[in-house]
């Protein structure tokens, strides 16, 4: 008896700038060979001849010679976090393809590469022979489709419209990078909702684990699936609004369908802004109260608290939910992510407004209004600036408290050392001090001393002489501070 397995997600991964650094060794190389100064942040294009000027014939040439060279065989680079990610992703059962612009000409360095820095990730390498003078060329939509991704991670904002729009596969944008900023051939408008912008491999890692946990919710049924936890809790995607847009949504033409990706576009752009601004959660961010990972913590509640009511952007099918939430089921859901994951026990008021502010703007955006985000958007500079002068104010506050703390222990040890001198020593140089004073005035003739007493003495801080009666008399001459009970000097903090 046969069973019928889960097909596997698969996701498309770029290579150059997402799996390993290239343009700054380009750079680098180029700075070496040909001369100047660039670095990075000058190639605002990857179409190298907007660079660093000539003909494409010579840009083209700098290229070959850069795969030639020491620096592309032996200097890139592996991204940060990027494999630890992947090889998690791998082990839930995503299946990921290399799918890079790059040449025939260097696919042997280019396999080499791969299987160094990721041994075991990549099920194949697919190429598409770009600004190849030779060979046949393919498009990333093309072998995005030809592998049936589900998703692509790329930094090129003109392949990732290219496959969004040709293709119909969503693309995390990968990087903050010069040339994906803008493209002067692209419309200067915001990114559609099926492009979603990261910047860190903890980012993408974030998204996939949704796409795949929406994946899985579709094919249950046809092949197992475990239990999940609420960190890991497959997003119903069809958590959108009311019946009536989800009947709207189940007959599905085309219209609707764009209809929704604005509404669900709004609705993230408005909770993401809430959550900016949330007090609480900043603070829990920026001390590290969730541990190294405090980021990534709240990323994900970000991302839980969006699937509550919408699709994510990656995925556009699932399950209908039974209901959405109320304000008090997300106040808890809230209250109680802060205090598992931050140690937070939240009780000023906060979670009742941001729930309110959530549950609102879902109303107002699947309405098609933007009164909501626009106002939350609006108010956020100045939160932010707010946020801003408080750390700043709460670092002042913490570098005052240290410095008093070392002016009190400064001041404790002082008053332990002339407690010290308070003791057999010290009363002992207070009688010879006293001694001296009384025998002040006993002349010139204190220095000639007999069997040489002044000149055992000379230069010292006492002299004696000798009385009637046969006792001496110390006279001080010049007392040297104590050095014990000079001021203490300052430390490394103050």
């Amino acid at each position: 008896m046969s069973s019928i397995s889960r097909p596997p997600l698969v996701v498309a991964v770029d290579l150059d700038e997402v799996l390993g650094l290239f343009v700054e060794i380009l750079a680098r190389f180029h700075n070496e060979v040909y001369g100047g100064s660039l670095t990075a942040d000058d190639f605002h294009s990857y179409d190298f001849v907007h660079v660093w000027g000539g003909t494409r014939e010579e840009a083209n040439a700098k290229v070959l010679a850069f795969f030639k060279s020491s620096h592309f065989q032996e200097e890139l680079p592996p991204i940060r976090d990027a494999f630890p990610v992947l090889k998690a992703l791998k082990d839930e059962g995503v299946d990921f393809h290399v799918v890079t612009s790059r040449q025939f000409c260097i696919q042997r360095e280019t396999e080499e590469w791969v299987q160094k820095h990721y041994p075991g990730i990549f099920t194949g390498l697919h190429y598409g022979n770009h600004y190849s003078a030779t060979g046949p060329q393919r498009s990333k939509g093309e072998m995005c489709e030809a592998i049936k991704a589900q998703l692509l991670v790329d930094d090129s904002l003109r392949y990732a419209h290219q496959v969004a729009q040709d293709a119909g596969i969503p693309v995390l944008l990968f990087g903050d990078y010069a040339w994906n900023q803008a493209d002067p051939s692209l419309p200067p408008s915001s990114l559609p909702p099926s492009i979603t912008r990261v910047t860190r491999w903890e980012d993408v890692r974030v998204h996939i684990e949704a796409l795949l946990a929406s994946h899985r919710q579709q094919h249950r049924g046809r092949g197992g699936g475990g239990s999940q936890t609420f960190k890991r809790k497959p997003p119903n995607v069809r958590k959108l609004c009311c019946q009536d847009t989800i009947n709207k949504y189940e007959r599905s033409s085309e219209q609707q369908a764009v209809s929704m990706d604005e509404a669900c576009s709004l609705f993230r752009q408005g909770v993401t802004s809430v959550f900016k601004q949330w007090m609480v959660l900043h603070l829990a961010v920026t001390n590290n109260w969730g541990g190294g990972d405090s980021y990534r913590k709240a990323t994900l509640l970000l991302e839980e608290t969006l699937r509550l009511f919408v699709p994510p952007p990656l995925a556009r099918t699932a399950h209908r939910p039974k209901q959405l939430p109320t304000p008090e089921e997300l106040e808890e859901k809230l209250g109680d992510y802060m205090e598992e994951q931050f140690g937070t026990l939240v009780e000023d008021g906060s979670l009742e407004e941001v729930s309110a502010w959530v549950c609102n703007l879902w109303e107002e955006c699947k309405e098609g209004r933007r009164e909501g985000v626009t106002k939350v958007c609006a108010q956020e500079a100045a939160v932010l600036r707010l946020q801003q002068r408080w750390s700043e104010v709460s670092r002042e506050a913490s570098r005052m408290e240290e410095d008093v703390r070392k002016s009190q222990e400064g001041e404790e040890e002082l008053r332990d050392e002339e407690e010290e001198g308070g003791g057999i020593g010290g009363q002992a140089r207070g009688e010879e001090d006293v001694r001296g004073m009384e025998a002040e005035g006993g002349g010139e003739d204190a220095g000639s001393m007999e069997n040489g007493a002044g000149d055992a003495h000379a230069g010292g801080t006492e002299v004696e002489e000798e009385e009637e009666e046969g006792w001496t008399a110390v006279k001080p001459k010049k007392k040297a501070p104590n050095p014990r009970q000079r001021r203490r000097e300052p430390g490394l903090f103050g």
